[in-house]
């Protein structure tokens, strides 16, 4: 009896000390169970783009299909998720793949949140391994005027992935990476409202201040007060001269006489 309570205690151990992220579940999607979400409208030729993204449960996040991470990075990962998820609201989809068929990563990325179970609002983070990493993110809504896009636009997108390919994928830095791009998520949604702002060289979210444009309206301005100086100087300089002609001519004296040629016709 003493054996058998020892083996239970050994196995519970054993048990607790598993990681719920040693592996990333799929489930097989068939034509009698698409396995997609039921705000999602299915068309005939949606089946196959349907059928050729893994099916997942959205509660995992961590979808480490290529293999990248610890077990102990991506519970790190997912907590930080999960955190940015509480405060937001956003739901988030972190994918790492070898293959992605042969879609586009853009296509990629948006059927795979489009065909799980995946919140109204969100976004989804593609890392592909082959032999040059590639990395993709949006933000996905099922409704188009969304706040969403607005906290995550096109020119905060590029400057996220910019930061995180050269200073973390290029160097074969998976978890940073992954972790940056967290960070920058809750930083931008900690600063939407507070006026602009971008990702810096450095990754963080900060003031934009537009050099480019005041710049050039210093100097637009100074041309004007230039033109305006000189027109004003050039104005005066020739009511001088006016009054200085005035002066120096005797107009009593002057004569003016008009010469007119006449053409007489004879024969």
């Amino acid at each position: 009896m003493k054996k058998v309570r020892l083996l239970l205690l050994f196995i519970s151990l054993f048990m607790i000390n598993i990681n719920v992220f040693a592996s990333t579940n799929t489930y097989i999607r068939t034509n009698d169970n698409l396995r997609v979400p039921n705000k999602t409208m299915v068309t005939q030729d949606k089946i196959n783009d349907i059928m050729s993204t893994p099916s997942v449960s959205a509660k995992e996040k961590i979808y480490d299909f290529a293999d990248l991470l610890t077990d102990a990075q991506e519970e790190e990962i997912y907590k930080a998720v999960m955190d940015y998820n509480k405060k937001s609201g956003y739901d988030v989809a972190i994918v790492t793949t070898n293959n992605i068929g042969n879609k586009e990563m853009k296509i990629y990325a948006d059927d795979f949140y489009q065909y799980n179970d995946f919140g109204n609002d969100g976004l989804v983070f593609v890392i592909k391994k082959t032999d040059k990493t590639s990395i993709y993110m949006s933000a996905k809504s099922f409704d188009e005027e969304s706040e969403i896009f607005q906290i995550y636009n096109n020119s905060r997108v590029q400057e996220t992935l910019k930061y995180i390919y050269e200073n973390n994928i290029r160097n074969g830095d998976y978890y940073t990476a992954c972790v940056n791009y967290v960070k920058i998520l809750d930083g931008l949604y900690n600063n939407f409202g507070s006026g602009n702002y971008r990702v810096s060289s450095n990754g963080e979210v900060i003031k934009n201040i537009p050099w480019i444009a005041i710049i050039t309206l210093s100097l637009t301005l100074t041309f004007i007060v230039v033109i305006v100086i000189v027109t004003k100087f050039n104005t005066s300089k020739k009511n001088e001269l006016s009054d200085n002609v005035g002066k120096c001519v005797d107009k009593t004296t002057l004569f003016v006489k008009t010469l007119r040629d006449q053409l007489v016709d004879s024969n």
